[in-house]
């Protein structure tokens, strides 16, 4: 073979072997998405109707929608930082939506205290008109 023809060769493997680990990363990613999380629509949102009180001051919450952007990263207090180098398999269940448009978490707010109670039991998709 002359250089050329080897040269070409080796462009081809490498871009195989490019495209394969690409497809890993996707693949990966989206099983890890489709296993945490659960998307219902917004007509089987029985539990939308739920009213909290606030646990600070007692007040009525305003229910409404939360949008989590690329997921919540929960922690408990045990004295050390999260980490910034936070992976997809650390976001909470239900909580990084991928869809468009994107699903949404139930919540309530409590407009004096600024608290925010956020459901992520199921993400709910807003109903096509």
């Amino acid at each position: 073979m002359d250089d050329n023809s080897s040269r070409i060769l080796m462009i081809i493997i490498a871009l195989l072997i490019g495209i394969s680990s690409v497809s890993f990363l996707l693949f990966f990613l989206f099983k890890t998405y489709k296993r945490n999380n659960r998307v219902i629509d917004e007509a089987e949102d029985i539990q939308g109707a739920v009213h909290y009180q606030c646990p600070k001051c007692n007040q009525h919450m305003e229910r409404g929608m939360a949008l989590a952007g690329r997921g919540i990263i929960y922690k408990a207090d045990d004295g050390k930082p999260i980490s910034s180098f936070s992976t997809i398999n650390q976001v909470l269940e239900n909580t990084l939506s991928m869809s468009l448009p994107p699903a949404f978490n139930r919540a309530w707010h409590c407009n004096n205290c600024k608290y925010l109670l956020l459901d992520h039991s199921v993400l709910v998709k807003k109903k096509k008109k």
